[in-house]
């Protein structure tokens, strides 16, 4: 019970000390702040564009998978050769990405520090 009191003392000493000038500064602020069923709004709307967006991703995602697995499967079939070339050289360059990224990012690190 103490503490509500106290805070309530805190408050009120508050209102009186800086109370116009808060609520001045709280009205010269442009755009006023939103009130909550518009905040609500816009997390909601942010909420179904990220859903959709990632919806997308996901649907080009499996499209361009289907192209490249029905593509190599067309190469295996036609020549076995030129189909483990092709392995190789993904294979490759793969880890070719994974060292440069990794020592970029360990560059970076030692940087920040």
């Amino acid at each position: 019970m103490k503490k509500r009191e106290d805070d309530a003392g805190q408050e009120q000493m508050f209102q009186e000390l800086l109370g116009g000038q808060v609520e001045m500064w709280d009205e010269a602020i442009v755009p006023p702040p939103m009130n909550e069923e518009a905040f609500a709004r816009l997390v909601r709307e942010g909420r179904e564009e990220r859903r959709r967006r990632q919806r997308l991703e996901r649907y080009a995602f499996w499209f361009i998978s289907a192209i490249v697995l029905c593509g190599m499967l067309l190469l295996w079939q036609s020549s076995l050769l030129m189909f483990a070339v092709l392995q190789a050289a993904v294979f490759a360059g793969g880890g070719v990405f994974l060292v440069f990224g990794f020592i970029r990012t360990s560059k970076s690190r030692r940087s920040h520090r």
